[in-house]
């Protein structure tokens, strides 16, 4: 929470253009409610799921922003395969001072310390992940970096 996610998603659909769309499965999950919970996840990445299924059937690319655990990830693997998409996974990162800081600047979505600092230590990168830390470089940076990536396979 608080990497910058949702800016770089939707800066990423923007750079990408046609044939590109954005998924922020929080916002899916703030539709429902604003408390967490286990059916609120599930339901936002079912949705989700079935979202992505659509637009990889009608030849879209798909930038899904999300955190996903084991349990969402290997259904997202399933529908990698059966449309034969390719996946670019990046992990974005800042240091833990800096995500509580940004918390609290933040008008909604705000999560406090605890939730911060709980995700921060659950969440690591898995491998084949790329790391941006996004302390290092601007959102635009950032773009370029993943399109760069993209582009080139």
């Amino acid at each position: 929470a608080g990497v910058g996610k949702s800016t770089i998603g939707a800066q990423l659909q923007i750079r990408l253009g046609e044939g590109w769309a954005y998924i922020d499965i929080d916002r899916l999950k703030h539709a429902i409610s604003k408390k967490s919970s286990e059916l609120r996840s599930r339901i936002s990445h079912n949705t989700a799921n079935y979202f992505i299924q659509q637009l990889f059937q009608h030849h879209y690319n798909v930038i899904a922003e999300e955190i996903f655990l084991p349990e969402y990830y290997q259904e997202v693997l399933r529908l990698r395969h059966e449309n034969n998409a390719q996946i670019f996974q990046f992990f974005l990162t800042a240091p833990l001072e800096v995500l509580l800081q940004r918390d609290q600047e933040r008008v909604v979505k705000t999560k406090g310390e605890e939730n911060i600092t709980k995700l921060y230590n659950l969440i690591q990168p898995v491998a084949g992940e790329i790391i941006i830390d996004t302390t290092r470089y601007s959102p635009e940076e950032i773009v370029g970096q993943i399109v760069q990536v993209i582009t080139a396979q």
